[in-house]
């Protein structure tokens, strides 16, 4: 077994930013959740299949790493759309506890404010009752580290977001093709080896710290780590 060439894209070539159509009825696409990210046409999903490891990178860091498990071409649908969605802040899904505890706990939570109009926004939205319902699950859940992350580009909180800084990585295990369980397993091994290593920005094991993270390091410790566990 063995991982594909990485297929690779930049954000803008993956995604058309449109708004949502209806008015939501739980809650209102309002300002800043108002932003639909489709699927650009032109892409070829072929190219970003499971079993898979995937990484994204912000400007040339690596900000995320996360694994795809189903042979199937969803990927980019049932992961890719989410993190564009929450890494701006701007989705139309956007919700989820971590923005109910930025909101209701304003003070615990002043130290990592860099980007005032970014919280002002925020606040501003939440101040309709209606609105209060974005705290429950809604399928595309932020987290505090992705605020954060949100927080530090002023450049998502323009009406017209610019994502061509965003560049998405697939790293697809072939190989052994009967054995689709084995590369399932393989795949959520080697991103456990992987977080553990470099807890990038907006995973959940961020613990803080301005390292970066360069894609050839992670590339590299992605094959060493297939090659180990194969070898066992």
């Amino acid at each position: 077994m063995n991982f594909k060439k990485n297929s690779r894209i930049k954000g803008n070539k993956l995604f058309d930013i449109d708004y949502p159509k209806q008015s939501g009825k739980i809650f209102s696409y309002e300002y800043p959740f108002n932003l639909n990210f489709k699927i650009n046409k032109g892409v070829d999903k072929d190219k970003f299949k499971g079993p898979a490891i995937y990484v994204i990178e912000f400007k040339g860091e690596v900000i995320y790493i996360g694994k795809y498990r189903p042979e199937d071409k969803r990927l980019i649908s049932l992961r890719w759309v989410k993190h564009i969605m929450t890494f701006t802040n701007r989705g139309y899904r956007v919700g989820g506890s971590a923005l109910k505890k930025l909101v209701l706990e304003e003070n615990k939570f002043a130290i990592f404010k860099q980007n005032k109009k970014f919280f002002e926004d925020i606040y501003r939205y939440f101040k309709t009752e209606k609105n209060k319902t974005r705290f429950e699950d809604t399928g595309t859940l932020t987290s505090f580290n992705r605020l954060r992350f949100a927080d530090k580009y002023s450049k998502f909180n323009s009406h017209k977001v610019d994502i061509s800084d965003f560049t998405f990585n697939c790293f697809t295990l072939s190989g052994d093709e009967k054995n689709l369980s084995k590369r399932k397993e393989l795949v959520s091994n080697i991103e456990q080896i992987l977080l553990r290593k470099y807890m990038p920005k907006c995973n959940k094991e961020y613990l803080g710290g301005e390292s970066k993270i360069k894609l050839t390091d992670v590339k590299s410790d992605l094959e060493k780590s297939l090659d180990n566990l194969l070898n066992k």
